[in-house]
């Protein structure tokens, strides 16, 4: 699916207008680009390009990147002022940022990648501008009952299919099996309940349809690259860095 994931987030507009908005906050140009199979994720380096990657289901799918930006020093300081060079065969040089600021735009970008990452998750389970209308009905079914023991064989019934004639669409049309449709759907049901702090992990696995804890925690890290407790820390982690990075801009 990494190919499909890739297409979807290439069409989506808020991709094309975060591009233009960081080259026009930056002076740099960035790229989505899609992700070699099997890539592993490092920590960038001191000399390193800004290069951060789109996860979907744990695995890297695309990658935002810029080759037009150099760090100017380790230190917390403001590269010198020079006269930019003149392009050399047509190529720009690099843009020169001071290590803050270099990090800064690394954040931005990991804030950036984080949201995209869930809106492809939700992707995947709603209706599709294209969806047939068998198909419409049987994923507004699966999401009024997900959270209940539904089934195959009831979905297919609501559709007015046979069970078999219906797995065999469901997969074909919808571009995964009902199962792992039917899963998709409790994870992201679960990834709201998570959202609130006062919920226990172990009540939101239930009420987002799974049968165990154990399930729980095998399926919500299998589509999110996440344990449920470190989903939820992922969400702290977000929240203070958007109260921090919104207080430096406003000091008392």
């Amino acid at each position: 699916m990494g190919t499909a994931s890739f297409e979807m987030l290439s069409k989506l507009e808020v991709v094309r207008r975060f591009l233009g908005a960081f080259r026009a906050a930056t002076g740099a140009r960035i790229r989505l680009e899609i992700a070699d199979r099997g890539m592993r994720i490092e920590k960038p380096a001191k000399s390193a390009m800004l290069r951060v990657p789109i996860l979907i289901g744990g695995e890297p799918v695309a990658i935002l990147r810029s080759d037009l930006i150099a760090v100017a020093a380790v230190h917390d300081r403001r590269p010198r002022k020079q006269k930019s060079p003149e392009p050399v065969g047509g190529h720009r040089p690099p843009l020169q940022l001071s290590r803050s600021q270099w990090q800064g735009c690394q954040r931005l970008l990991r804030l950036f990648t984080q949201l995209l990452s869930e809106s492809a998750a939700r992707n995947f389970t709603a209706n599709g501008k294209h969806d047939p209308p068998w198909l419409v009905r049987a994923k507004e079914f699966i999401q009024a009952h997900a959270t209940e023991s539904v089934t195959q064989k009831e979905v297919a019934r609501h559709v007015r299919y046979s069970e078999d004639h219906f797995r065999k669409r469901f997969r074909d049309v919808a571009r995964m099996p009902f199962g792992e449709h039917l899963a998709r759907v409790r994870v992201e049901k679960s990834k709201e309940l998570i959202a609130d702090p006062h919920r226990r992990l172990s009540d939101i696995a239930f009420a987002a349809g799974f049968q165990s804890i154990p399930s729980f925690n095998r399926v919500f890290k299998q589509y999110t690259g996440l344990s449920p407790t470190q989903y939820r820390m992922s969400l702290r982690f977000s929240s203070s860095s958007s109260s921090s990075s919104s207080s430096s801009k406003h000091p008392r």
